[in-house]
């Protein structure tokens, strides 16, 4: 594909620089592998592939970029708040029609798709989308969240709060508080009654905090997949680390980051010594002090 300095006048050219198609394009870019590109004719754009040959016709507003799936969101003609968007595959089947607004965007990329589910709605209901296309969650209350492994819910006059799995299956419904937290687990009170905790996406508890006062820990996970909970007490400028049994392995002050450094073992940095580290096994043991500065090659 050999373009003119403005993208507007592009064609497909050969290895001998002859031209494979009579027919202009602009603005492309490669839709999916090495030989399919999404061009535009006119004002619409569509697929055509190594050879010219037009893949998905030229019907839509816009095509963004194919997932791995073969599936692309596609923008077609507007609504009474906003353009309509839907899913297309690479033989050009439309498998959700151009009927929904685009949702939450935290998830959904106006240059390409990096996430894991296509967020839409419409007639005051949400709905979501896997990466092939198919319906995962169709709900009247909003979709706030989701990862690869579960989907969190809102209802607006309630403020309350559901959870579903991957397969769109109710895990908790009716939930106080739940903060989102990383693909696996979510930070949650059924009631407001309840001490926080978190919990997987089958809805055990994994970790249940120590400390009632406290709302907003992080997470972190190493190499073999040992889990930590970092637990900040800022009455006492602390953050105490947990492991996945719940049993406190070192306090820290709260100007130290806390990182993984190798498999057993966690690295300590604290800005207010210069950066000097120190390093702590997973049993909570000092291994160095802080008098080192960390040197990257």
């Amino acid at each position: 594909m050999v373009c003119s300095s403005s993208r507007y006048n592009c064609r497909l050219i050969d290895e001998n620089g002859d031209s494979l198609t009579e027919a202009f394009y602009s603005n492309p870019y490669l839709a999916y592998g090495n030989d399919l590109y999404t061009v535009m004719r006119g004002s619409k754009r569509g697929v055509i592939d190594g050879e010219g040959e037009v893949i998905v016709p030229f019907e839509y507003d816009a095509l963004i970029v194919f997932n791995e799936e073969g599936v692309a969101l596609l923008r077609k003609g507007t609504g009474t708040t906003g353009n309509l968007y839907g899913l297309v595959n690479l033989d050009g089947d439309i498998l959700v029609e151009p009927r929904y607004y685009l949702g939450n965007p935290h998830d959904n990329h106006i240059n390409g798709f990096e996430g894991t589910m296509y967020h839409f709605y419409n007639n005051e209901k949400d709905y979501l989308f896997n990466l092939r296309g198919e319906l995962v969650l169709e709900s009247s209350d909003w979709i706030s969240s989701w990862t690869q492994s579960y989907v969190i819910t809102r209802n607006d006059e309630t403020q309350r709060y559901s959870v579903f799995d991957a397969t769109g299956e109710p895990i908790f419904t009716d939930a106080a508080v739940i903060r989102e937290h990383d693909d696996r687990l979510f930070w949650m009170k059924q009631t407001l009654e309840d001490d926080y905790a978190y919990y997987d996406a089958q809805g055990n508890v994994v970790f249940q905090l120590p400390n009632s006062d406290t709302q907003f820990p992080e997470i972190f996970t190493n190499h073999s997949e040992e889990t930590f909970f970092l637990i900040a007490d800022h009455h006492l400028n602390l953050v105490h680390i947990y492991n996945s049994s719940g049993n406190k392995i070192a306090s820290v002050p709260d100007s130290v980051s806390v990182e993984i450094f190798a498999d057993g073992y966690i690295l300590l940095i604290d800005s207010s010594k210069q950066d000097l580290f120190s390093i702590i096994d997973f049993s909570g043991s000092l291994i160095i002090d802080y008098q080192y500065k960390r040197f990257r090659l």
